[in-house]
């Protein structure tokens, strides 16, 4: 059975096992932040009914949905009429907090810097998954207005906190269009490491969102894409991601609630819902009173 439309130029045409393979039902990840194969065809589901090689459905490329991929999606926003959760509480901004460094002080010093990188990943309202470019697993600074911190300069011309937030801002689609990315020296987060505090505030990532994923592993072989050194040595890099929840951890040892971290409690509706998506053009006819892409501005009083 073959797909509508060949699914309009906007996705992939894939049997039913391929696309159960596709669909995560979780991620886990050791203590250090390294991804972890639970047995289940790395965390996935592996279809194996009598119809998994017979039919065929379309999975759309970002951006677009529908049986057939024709539809285009529309923006998305906060509702400017919810200002306070369920509870009464003004709405928060989503905050994660990224631990990462090579675990040890044996390589690092304050004229010295970590050698190799890491990438984040960010999955969208639709499942889709955007990793970011390299970004250098430590902060290069001034020598002479540097203040140590665990082995780091945590004064001066800090770029690791502004590479995290530009790499972010810089994914396709503006996936995220607006991130606040600070050093965070408030805890004992161990020797070797640094905590980079990330606050979604711009339209497109309000209320809560998926764990950012942490690659310090790296890839550095022909075919990887993104081709990168991991944060060096190996044996004791650190890369995690915590907001109220942390990762799903191999150990049952492992915490797994944070206080660290920060729920977003505001919506991520399609054209915030005081509009309607026009699925041909990918543009919101916004109520009377609002306006803005997403219709997120609300120009009257009510």
């Amino acid at each position: 059975m073959s797909c509508p439309n060949h699914c309009s130029g906007h996705g992939q045409c894939l049997t039913t096992a391929k696309q159960a393979s596709l669909i995560a039902q979780k991620n886990y990840f050791s203590n250090r932040g390294i991804k972890m194969d639970k047995n289940v065809l790395h965390g996935k589901y592996s279809y194996n009914q009598w119809d998994r090689d017979k039919s065929a459905s379309c999975l759309c490329d970002p951006g677009y949905s529908g049986f057939n991929c024709k539809d285009i999606e529309c923006p998305r926003g906060d509702d400017p009429l919810t200002t306070e959760d369920k509870h009464g509480r003004l709405e928060v901004n989503d905050i994660q907090l990224i631990t990462v460094g090579p675990g040890t002080s044996s390589v690092r010093n304050s004229a010295d810097h970590d050698s190799g990188s890491f990438t984040l990943t960010f999955t969208d309202p639709q499942g889709k998954k955007w990793t970011t470019r390299p970004i250098e697993g430590s902060d290069k600074t001034d020598v002479e207005h540097c203040v140590v911190f665990n082995g780091y300069c945590t004064q001066g011309n800090l770029v690791t906190a502004n590479r995290v937030r530009d790499s972010l801002m810089n994914l396709p689609n503006n996936v995220i269009d607006k991130v606040q990315v600070s050093l965070d020296t408030s805890g004992s987060i161990g020797t070797g490491l640094m905590q980079y505090r990330v606050t979604f505030v711009g339209t497109t990532v309000q209320g809560k969102q998926p764990l950012l994923e942490c690659n310090h592993v790296g890839c550095d072989r022909d075919g990887c894409e993104p081709r990168f050194n991991g944060i060096l040595p190996a044996s004791t890099a650190v890369c995690t991601v915590k907001g109220t929840t942390s990762y799903n951890f191999e150990t049952e040892t492992v915490a797994a609630t944070y206080t660290d971290g920060q729920d977003g409690t505001a919506e991520n509706m399609e054209c915030s819902r005081r509009g309607l998506c026009n699925r041909r053009s990918g543009r919101c006819a916004c109520f009377a009173g609002y306006q803005g892409a997403a219709c997120n501005i609300q120009t009257v009083m009510i």
